[in-house]
């Protein structure tokens, strides 16, 4: 039960970070450059919270099958490769689209990728250490 709590309160710090820390990128980018606050700024939260309910999908997934940490991380590195390539099609298709020379959106983009790794640390640290517990528990018992 105290497993299942823990894994709750950290899928739910993972997405109140990914929300509040879009609501105050596009406050900060509202106040101090409101020249290039544009509606196309709400997508880049949109976009890292589907990521996130989608690494926390996958995690899920690995803890009901009772899967071993390493084959998780291990489709969680293959999930980064897919992040990383629909992350450079956005940016490339956005650009191309919409032919604008504003930086605004690469640098918010660039910012919310960093804090999204960071998070993903977070969450592969928390499995590596729940992991450790686990085999902890069983060399006691043996």
């Amino acid at each position: 039960m105290e497993v299942i709590n823990r894994r709750k309160k950290i899928r739910r710090f993972v997405l109140s970070v990914i929300a509040l820390f879009g609501v105050l990128e596009l406050a900060i980018i509202r106040w101090f450059f409101p020249e290039s606050f544009t509606v196309d700024l709400f997508f880049i939260p949109a976009f890292f919270l589907i990521l996130g309910i989608i690494v926390l999908f996958i995690l899920s997934r690995a803890d009901n099958k009772n899967m071993h940490p390493g084959r998780a991380v291990a489709r969680l590195m293959l999930f980064n490769v897919v992040q990383i390539l629909l992350s450079l099609s956005l940016l490339f298709s956005y650009y191309y689209l919409t032919k604008s020379n504003d930086y605004t959106i690469l640098f918010a983009f660039c910012l919310f990728y960093i804090l999204f790794m960071g998070l993903k640390f977070y969450l592969l640290y928390n499995i590596d250490k729940q992991h450790k517990k686990d085999k902890q528990k069983l060399n006691d018992t043996k």
